[in-house]
């Protein structure tokens, strides 16, 4: 029966191919008609048989589109943009949607049962930006205009019990990646920090503790294990290779600093000679690998409020001279230029207002934790106005006092009600606000505009990992967190504004 059907068949599709009508079938051997390339020729149908009438594919032969499992998933589109009252729209499979706008940012909408993976586009003010719909989408609108010259930072984390680790010594591929995300998000800069220790607040040594003798177990987390210096000249290379500048700050503390235990700020040590030796050969080592490296800006120290104010009621009598001594090594190995990294945590005693050593170095390094607005229902405005305050009455003062720029060496706020009006406390769980903390990054960045002495900023912190390192607490924990946040978005904003 097939033969004499194939037969009957063959010279009703010769004519047919003759006259052009249709192209061949891919398994066709003659000559292609008027019309017809290679390309062209029909595909085979599969599971074609001709003594069937009524064609249905099995399911191994259903198209792979088709056999496609779509997974849906509950949305929530969070989107920062410029200070505005105008309406945000967001646009899902064909539905436009009005976003609920909370404040002068900041936006949300929420709807179930959406596709995962599918593209989503926000509309504001005749601009639109389009991504991919995951269960948080964070997305912004940069501020308009173009600002000055800024450096635009993040410290890199790898925190010792985090899935991606400086003390397991998973964190280079990760790196890399988040280089590339840190650019995308503006970012011209990176932070990187080994760390030294010592035995307690009295040892006048300093030494580096690798992972193999740092272990795991056992550790507040506070502080991660030593990275070997190839991986530290890695980290570096990586960073100018993705188009970053690399800020070194080499940090010292004390072994297992954590809640109970005193660490930098409380060093004292006993026998300050041993110290200027002993700390001068950790700064000849990093300041060494940062001429290497090429890294543009080193600091000399971090957070040591005891012995950099030489009039602390417990400095144990580390002089100005003294850290001229580390200055001059730091020359010594490096040529680019130099800065050290202290607190402001209080209007009453800001320890960079007291440190005597700036004039020796090239750019003041400020770390804001100090409060913005003690006003727990501060609006933004307010915030913003208090965030001014402190640029005119303690921040441009130290700048003109020394003739030099100013750095925001560290500023991380943390996920938490109206954290505007304190310093930082440390994360934990629950009590959560990344508004709270989008809105004091807005207020100090609108209020930096026009300060141009104040250079940029390195904000704590990026934590390095793939979203199965996270496990959604960066929508939980109100740690200063700010990868796959609020506060990412709302840094964007500002970094796309900035040079």
């Amino acid at each position: 029966m097939r033969a004499k059907a194939i037969l009957i068949l063959t010279p009703l599709v010769f004519l047919l191919l003759t006259l052009g009508c249709v192209c061949p079938p891919s398994f066709w051997q003659g000559p292609l008609p008027p019309g017809c390339s290679a390309q062209e020729i029909t595909p085979p149908i599969p599971g074609f048989d001709s003594n069937k009438t009524n064609y249905v594919p099995s399911a191994d032969e259903t198209p792979k589109s088709v056999q496609k499992k779509v997974e849906l998933i509950d949305v929530s589109v969070e989107v920062i943009t410029p200070r505005s009252d105008k309406n945000v729209s967001v646009d899902i499979n064909g539905q436009i949607y009005n976003m609920q706008r909370i404040n002068e940012i900041y936006s949300k909408f929420k709807l179930s049962d959406v596709e995962k993976g599918g593209e989503y586009v926000l509309s504001f003010d005749g601009k639109t930006r389009s991504g991919t719909l995951k269960e948080y989408t964070f997305d912004y609108f940069p501020e308009p205009g173009t600002g000055r010259e800024f450096f635009k930072g993040y410290y890199v984390a790898a925190c010792h019990y985090c899935g991606v680790s400086y003390t397991r010594g998973n964190f280079l591929e990760p790196a890399r990646t988040a280089y590339a995300e840190m650019k995308k998000n503006g970012a011209t800069w990176v932070n990187l920090i080994p760390v030294w220790f010592f035995d307690d607040i009295y040892s006048s040594t300093v030494r580096p503790i690798y992972r193999e003798e740092y272990g795991l177990e056992g550790k507040s987390g506070w502080q991660h294990a030593t990275i070997t210096d190839t991986e530290l000249k890695t980290l570096i290379n990586d960073a100018h290779a993705a188009g970053l500048k690399v800020y070194l700050s080499p940090h010292v503390a004390s072994i297992n600093w954590g809640p109970d235990v005193k660490g930098k700020n409380d060093w004292a040590p006993k026998d300050i000679n041993t110290w200027v030796e002993s700390f001068g050969e950790f700064t000849k080592h990093y300041s060494s690998i940062a001429e290497e490296t090429g890294v543009e800006i080193y600091s000399i120290g971090n957070e040591l409020g005891t012995i950099i104010d030489p009039n602390h009621e417990n400095n144990p009598g580390v002089k100005k001279e003294h850290w001229y001594e580390i200055i001059d090594i730091a020359r010594d190995n490096y040529s680019g230029p130099l800065t050290f990294s202290e607190t402001c945590t209080s209007t009453d005693y800001c320890v960079p207002e007291h440190i005597e050593v700036w004039d020796k170095l090239d750019y003041i390094g400020y770390e804001w934790y100090v409060p913005i607005n003690v006003d727990n229902n501060a609006t933004l405005e307010e915030i913003t106005a208090g965030a001014e305050k402190i640029f005119d009455e303690s921040i441009e003062p130290l700048s003109k006092k020394f003739n030099k720029p100013i750095i925001f060496t560290e500023i991380g706020f943390e996920a938490k009600p109206h954290v505007w009006n304190r310093s930082y406390e440390g994360g934990g769980e629950g009590n959560f606000d990344k508004l709270a903390a989008a809105m004091a990054y807005d207020a100090i960045l609108e209020a930096a505009k026009d300060e141009n002495y104040v250079k940029g900023m390195m904000v704590w912190t990026w934590t390095l990992g793939e979203d199965k390192h996270f496990d959604n607490w960066v929508y939980e924990y109100n740690g200063n967190e700010v990868t796959r946040s609020l506060t990412w978005a709302n840094l964007g904003k500002w970094f796309s504004y900035y040079k």
